[in-house]
């Protein structure tokens, strides 16, 4: 889902929401009605109960000027989609601006969906990474659940993208070797991103700094401390949650069982855009089900064909991340990282390092994430990548 500026030329994040295949209209910030949602004149008896939830919803939510947690002074909505809202805030309490995000009421109120909203960003709020968008608080007013996030400005890689084109190689390697620090240090918590595109990596600007980017919108990732329902990777309507040019093959016929190796996929389908201006399966069609039938069944569009600058070296790392069985994917995302440094400026190789040292050695972890050593009758744990204490590879 794609949420439109809110006024003026500079992109705030995060401005993405959630991600499913039916999403409804967005507003504009200032909108109180989704566009287009109220000009039909024929409307049968459930999209009007629809259009009436919809309003209720915007009611609900705060206004600018409203103080909102008790410490949150709401200046602005930076967007709205099908399932929650951001918005710009002053902490009273700390004198920093925020963003904060939470479901709309009538989400909030589905079976599960507040439990699993705070718990993953409980799980987000973990990860520790200057290429990971801080969480900074989780919790609820009434029966909303919120999650404040650092606020930045830049504009994220789908915007780049639509304004420039496919990008230099070194720069569309940059940007994923950034991203893939803050993935392997989201791994090495148990959790995995499940919607990495080019809308939630965010090119954010820093004072006297070079930009950095950003893994945004952890808002579907999953978390081994995390203990899925049945319908936990569903939408409210049913529907597989994610974005399906960038979506694994398991995450569309196995979704609950995804790991690591679905953001491999998700980062070569990435990088692939980033140096073509096209996704890999982009050739069999642009509609949801074509695509994700592609995925399964179809081989990725060769990348050398459309850009021939691309070496054959290149190319291949790309095809390994889009391998339709994720055992002939790297093994990690920093082997991923080793491989594309070279094709870098070489300003990054630092996040090769520590990416490196997050994920090339193996512990199981409890639910609760607490370090354990590993056993063989530890029921309910899950293999990740950590470093050794000494901090030595």
């Amino acid at each position: 889902m794609r949420l439109r500026r809110a006024a003026g030329r500079t992109r705030y994040c995060p401005k993405k929401i959630f991600n499913n295949l039916t999403d409804p209209p967005f507003t504009r910030a200032g909108q109180t009605e989704p566009r287009g949602s109220f000009m039909d004149s024929t409307k049968n008896a459930e999209e009007l109960a629809v259009e009436q939830e919809d309003r209720e919803d915007v009611e609900a939510l705060p206004k600018s000027g409203d103080l909102f947690a008790g410490k949150y002074r709401i200046t602005r909505m930076l967007g709205r989609g099908g399932m929650g809202a951001v918005f710009a805030a002053d902490d009273e309490l700390v004198l920093r601006k925020v963003a904060i995000k939470m479901l709309l009421p009538s989400i909030a109120l589905g079976a599960g969906s507040t439990s699993r909203f705070i718990n993953e960003g409980r799980a987000a709020a973990k990860i520790r990474n200057v290429h990971v968008a801080e969480v900074l608080d989780v919790g609820k007013v009434g029966d909303v659940p919120y999650i404040t996030m650092e606020y930045l400005e830049g504009e994220d890689l789908h915007d780049i993208l639509e304004r420039e084109g496919r990008l230099p190689i070194t720069r569309a390697v940059d940007h994923v070797l950034q991203a893939i620090e803050g993935v392997a240090y989201a791994h090495a918590l148990g959790i995995v991103h499940r919607d990495l595109k080019p809308a939630n990596l965010f090119v954010a600007k820093r004072v006297g700094k070079t930009d950095v980017t950003k893994v945004l919108d952890f808002g579907i990732s999953k978390s081994d401390s995390i203990t899925e329902t049945r319908d936990a990777c569903l939408t409210t309507g049913g529907m597989l949650i994610g974005s399906p040019p960038y979506m694994s093959p398991e995450q569309i016929l196995t979704p609950r069982d995804v790991g690591p190796q679905a953001d491999i996929w998700s980062l070569g389908a990435v990088l692939f855009e980033l140096l073509t201006g096209v996704t890999p399966f982009e050739h069999a069609g642009s509609e949801a089900a074509i695509v994700l039938r592609s995925i399964i069944t179809l081989e990725p569009t060769p990348l050398r064909s459309i850009r021939t600058d691309v070496t054959p070296e290149l190319e291949s790392t790309i095809l390994r991340c889009l391998e339709k069985s994720k055992e002939h994917r790297f093994l990690h995302v920093a082997e991923l990282a080793e491989r594309l440094a070279p094709f870098g400026s070489g300003a990054w190789r630092s996040c090769v390092k520590r990416a490196h040292a997050k994920v090339v050695h193996r512990v199981s972890f409890s639910p609760s994430m607490d370090p354990m050593p590993p056993s063989a009758n530890s029921a309910n744990t899950a293999e990740i990548l950590v470093p050794k204490d000494d901090g030595t590879l």
